[in-house]
């Protein structure tokens, strides 16, 4: 939506939403995920079994030739698609996503990146502000990878989810600090300690929607209004539940992890509404 804005040809309607461009980069995107977490499943078995025993593969419901079948699947539909669709922006976004996958979780010489702090949050960071943004916009224009001019709704969506991003690969730690002790894996939180890192987190956030609160009072208009409002009623919540957190309590942690995730994906219905 907020490339067809760009473009010019935004007119919302339910045949908007199930566009070919549309579902080609959602049913692409949705298989290419599954694969890069079945990937990670696969490599953090051991530490799954402590810190996470409810996962297929942990708990037994899987076995790892089952779940490496799967990635294969979804990972061979969701490059097909890609190259169906024709799209260079697309097949780009599904290749570099895949490829950040395999060295992030893959235990081999010079890849699991997640052992270092710096390294897995650049793969996140990269995939889910950069990647995505670009890839999909440029998909949802039909033209290539940095084929446009970028507009300021999208810089703002850029700079928005590189904090968004910078949370999500902080927090992820934080219910796992305990396997990840055990598994000598150095991460920011077993390094710092939990409470900095959430601390660190919800201060991240409170930036973010804060930031995003400030540009819908200067747009001064029905839409930035509305947006003004949903931001804060996102961040109040985040707050007001993040003061529940027992930060010794791994099921707690995970907890409030979710509400971040649900909120980063409700972001996604807010973010094409952006005039700025």
């Amino acid at each position: 939506m907020m490339a067809l804005q760009f473009g010019g040809l935004l007119e919302l309607s339910p045949a908007l939403l199930v566009s070919k461009q549309t579902v080609q980069a959602l049913v692409s995107a949705v298989l290419m995920n599954v694969a890069i977490v079945g990937i990670n499943q696969v490599y953090d078995k051991k530490l799954d079994r402590v810190n996470k025993p409810y996962l297929p593969l942990a708990s037994g419901a899987f076995s790892s030739d089952t779940a490496l079948s799967i990635i294969a699947a979804c990972t061979t539909v969701s490059l097909v698609l890609g190259v169906l669709s024709g799209s260079s922006a697309l097949i780009f976004s599904l290749v570099v996503s895949l490829l950040l996958g395999i060295v992030y979780s893959v235990d081999y010489p010079g890849l699991r990146w997640k052992r270092s702090p710096v390294l897995a949050a650049s793969c996140v960071l990269f995939v889910r502000a950069v990647i995505v943004q670009l890839g999909f916009f440029a998909h949802a224009l039909g033209r290539g990878l940095l084929d446009f001019h970028f507009p300021k709704n999208l810089w703002f969506a850029i700079g928005f989810m590189v904090v968004y991003g910078a949370v999500i690969a902080l927090f992820k730690d934080l219910p796992d600090v305990v396997g990840d002790q055990k598994q000598n894996i150095r991460t920011l939180s077993v390094r710092l300690g939990p409470s900095v890192v959430f601390n660190i987190c919800v201060s991240l956030l409170s930036m973010a929607y804060g930031s995003a609160v400030l540009l819908s009072v200067m747009y001064n208009s029905a839409t930035s209004t509305v947006l003004g409002i949903l931001h804060t009623a996102v961040i109040f919540s985040l707050l007001v539940a993040s003061k529940r957190v027992d930060i010794s309590s791994s099921a707690s942690l995970y907890e409030y992890y979710m509400l971040i995730w649900r909120a980063f994906y409700a972001e996604y219905f807010l973010l094409p509404w952006c005039t700025f």
